[in-house]
């Protein structure tokens, strides 16, 4: 909880988004959605799982599978936080851990989408990935940041050197 009006941070966020309506697809792919740190993509899984206990229903499969995943990423969160952090940097691996489990959840809602009758598909098991880290401390299970347009522009290095010219003289 925060201190403004005693909601919790994340509402503050869906008025932030509130106030981007209308802004370009481009400019919400650069600016909106994209987590600075592990923190804030923790917070997004986590009201996300929310969001979708409200649409599908607190006992549906799906949103246990979630909920399911997040207690078994807590489970190796320090060590996982630490390596991608490492590896890729602070907001390439947040980036890249949401979208792991974007990929997944789009997947199973356009499987069932496409399904005629009200038959639940099985959700993913969103926990892959994370057995397979706590086996072995690998990252093969995480999305290709070279293949996927929105994090290989993450993984661009910022060139912060000044200009020539620019120090002190």
């Amino acid at each position: 909880m925060d201190d403004t009006n005693g909601l919790p941070a994340y509402w503050h966020e869906v008025a932030d988004l509130k106030k981007a309506q209308g802004t370009s697809a481009r400019s919400i792919l650069q600016d909106a959605y994209i987590p600075v740190n592990m923190d804030k993509t923790e917070s997004m899984l986590n009201s996300y799982g929310a969001l979708l206990g409200a649409v599908l229903g607190h006992d549906h499969p799906n949103v246990l599978a979630q909920f399911d995943s997040l207690e078994e990423y807590k489970e190796i969160r320090l060590h996982l936080k630490s390596l991608l952090t490492e590896e890729l940097g602070s907001q390439l691996a947040a980036a890249t851990l949401l979208y792991y489990y974007h990929a997944k959840h789009r997947r199973w809602f356009t499987r069932q989408w496409r399904i005629t009758t009200t038959t639940t598909i099985v959700p993913p098991n969103y926990s892959s990935g994370f057995e397979e880290f706590a086996e072995g401390y690998n990252l093969k299970w995480l999305p290709s940041t070279k293949q996927i347009p929105v994090l290989r522009r993450l993984s661009v290095p910022v060139d912060t050197t000044p200009p020539a010219g620019s120090g002190r003289g």
